[in-house]
């Protein structure tokens, strides 16, 4: 069997297995590394990056930067990246990133042609692509070609599923030789752009002191980063809408309640659907941390899937339901962390969050929503997606 098939069906297995562990069907222990669930464990391991740095070997085969970095090199990459996102994001209000998403949908609508390639999942990631080039400064979109980011996707699935399951090292060593090129690809597009040119020159005149730097690359993640968490959240809110119509009906209608039902339908779609259902770390040395105690080097897996979907701490968790009561108190249950915490929490939170109400509000403003082909089930690979997709008609 084709290994991407392999691999991909491996990841959707551990998407599927953490939705299992945390309703108790099978144990923690059929996860192939430590899982931690418990919330003050999972703050604590969050809160102190130090001690239990990142671990995304298979991201930063394809391209270094900020959410792959640990340590002083992390902080320096956040210190030149972030002023960016500062800087524009006074560009993107609400209105000006809802006519973005709306554009994009409605091209999308219009030609049925671009289904056989990415589908709504692509224009999804189109508009947010539209919004990070922006945020950089950029006055039109950077190049990002559908066909080279699936090929780029499915190596990457490759990459990670090895981390879990290994390979031979001829096997590895062609998976890093593949990815390199798509690398190369990518980079060679965006030189025909000169004013991409310029903002990758300035990015590296800045970055000169970083050990490594290539500019090109940290782009590459910062894009990564910023388009499938944004678009995977979308689709799952286009899956949830295509069933539930009433849903629709009230987000269009959210300013009648001063858009607390947008929020708390965010809110929702972040706890049941979380886009990063996992993230992996690694103990430096031997300690006892929020109750656990972890190896030197013991590598481990925080569960946003098991920590948002607790029976002790949520009613009915597996219910998808925006009015429910832990969303009218004052804070959230324990554990709740749709964008991480601590001084790694997700640097593009703000216009994240942006995105997802105007990205909603243009979903359900010109649009009718049909559920998607096939049983439902969850996709892995980069972001947590649903497994079939919903279609648009335009209204």
């Amino acid at each position: 069997m084709d290994p991407e098939v392999v691999a991909q069906r491996g990841l959707d297995g551990l998407a599927t297995q953490l939705y299992r562990i945390a309703a108790g069907d099978i144990p923690a222990g059929a996860f192939p590394i430590r899982l931690v669930q418990n919330p003050e464990a999972a703050r604590a391991v969050l809160m102190d990056h130090a001690a239990f740095p990142k671990n995304y070997d298979f991201l930063s085969a394809f391209a270094e930067g900020r959410f792959t970095a640990n340590g002083e090199d992390w902080a320096a990459r956040v210190r030149l990246t972030q002023p960016s996102y500062a800087r524009n994001m006074v560009r993107f209000d609400d209105t000006a990133v809802e006519h973005i998403y709306r554009t994009h949908l409605r091209a999308h609508a219009a030609d049925r042609g671009g289904e056989g390639r990415d589908g709504l999942y692509g224009a999804f990631v189109g508009a947010a692509l539209e919004v990070v080039s922006g945020v950089f400064g950029l006055a039109r979109p950077i190049a990002w070609d559908q066909d080279w980011l699936i090929r780029v996707r499915r190596l990457l699935v490759l990459r990670q599923w090895i981390a879990f399951a290994g390979a031979q090292a001829a096997a590895f060593d062609d998976v890093e030789r593949r990815l390199a090129a798509l690398r190369r690809e990518i980079l060679d597009l965006w030189a025909a752009d000169a004013d991409l040119q310029a903002v990758l020159a300035s990015l590296a005149l800045r970055g000169r002191d970083i050990p490594g730097f290539d500019a090109g690359e940290e782009l590459i993640q910062n894009i990564i980063a910023s388009s499938e968490t944004t678009a995977s959240s979308l689709m799952w809110a286009a899956h949830v809408l295509a069933g539930r119509p009433a849903l629709a009906v009230a987000i269009h209608d959210h300013r009648n309640d001063g858009g607390r039902g947008l929020e708390a339908f965010i809110a929702e779609l972040l706890r049941l659907f979380p886009p990063v259902p996992f993230v992996t770390r690694f103990s430096r040395d031997s300690r006892t941390i929020g109750g656990e105690t972890f190896a030197a080097g013991e590598p481990l897996a925080i569960s946003f899937v098991g920590l948002h979907c607790d029976p002790r701490r949520w009613d009915r968790p597996f219910d998808f339901d925006p009015a429910r009561p832990e969303w009218a108190a004052a804070s959230p249950p324990a554990g709740y962390f749709p964008f991480s915490t601590g001084a790694r929490v997700c640097g593009g939170m703000k216009i994240a969050k942006i995105e997802l109400r105007a990205g909603l509000r243009a979903l359900v403003g010109g649009f009718d929503i049909h559920p998607g082909l096939g049983a439902n089930s969850v996709t892995y690979g980069l972001s947590l997606r649903p497994g079939n997709s919903p279609r648009l008609d335009l209204a």
